[in-house]
């Protein structure tokens, strides 16, 4: 009778306490919250506290850059380039530089202990016109002839003068390539006629009439500063 008692006890006991393991075991799983995500309409305040330190974040790593000048995008003119002192010369100087060559000395030229790059223009195989004188230390371009006491800027030289002028002479001699003219004055001019304009000269006798047209300038018979156009006969 006691083991039937103590077996009933135990049951209940037993029971009992299943009872309140499931009854205290499930409420306590009911009222733990899930583990959803925030609903997009309401984020939450953590969300909010992690973004902000994020958009700081990517502003020091990623500094403002000061706007480039356009000085400083785009090189200088003098980028380091040099003018060669032909190219000097030949902007200075108004002639027709496809008509004319311009041709470096093998000397240079001392004038009063100022030494200078010496050229020299020719027209096919004759040099024409006044020496070119480039002063190295500055650039400037001078002309220079045996009659000068001093180097004259290019610039002011009447030899590259445009203006067409004429002079007459009579022939006192002459060779295959040149002639001998007296002028008026008495002077005595050698003028080339190879490369120059000769359509008009038709006769070459001792005491013909020759007329010379040129640029620049003829000073009795100095033609150092003078570039020969055109020779023709005259009555």
């Amino acid at each position: 009778m006691k083991k039937i008692l103590l077996s009933a006890v135990l049951v209940l006991f037993v029971a009992g306490a299943g009872y309140l393991v499931y009854r205290y075991g499930g409420s306590q799983n009911r009222q733990t919250p899930p583990s959803s995500a925030p609903s997009s309409g309401q984020p939450s305040s953590r969300a909010e506290s992690s973004a902000a330190p994020a958009s700081s974040s990517s502003q020091a790593e990623e500094p403002s850059q000061p706007p480039v000048s356009s000085q400083a995008r785009q090189p200088s003119a003098a980028n380091g380039t040099k003018r060669q002192p032909t190219e000097i010369v030949q902007n200075t100087i108004p002639l027709n530089w496809k008509k004319y060559t311009l041709r470096q000395s093998s000397q240079k030229k001392t004038i009063e202990g100022k030494t200078y790059q010496q050229y020299e223009i020719w027209d096919e195989d004759y040099q024409v016109g006044p020496k070119v004188l480039v002063d190295p230390s500055d650039g400037k371009v001078y002309t220079w002839t045996a009659s000068d006491t001093a180097p004259v800027p290019a610039s002011e030289d009447p030899a590259f003068d445009k203006t067409v002028h004429t002079v007459t002479g009579t022939m006192v001699d002459g060779a295959m390539m040149s002639v001998v003219l007296k002028t008026p004055d008495g002077s005595e001019l050698v003028v080339r006629r190879l490369g120059i304009d000769t359509s008009g000269l038709t006769s070459m006798k001792i005491g013909d009439k020759i007329k010379v047209t040129y640029t620049g300038v003829i000073k009795g018979g100095d033609t150092s500063r003078a570039f020969i156009k055109k020779l023709e006969n005259v009555k």
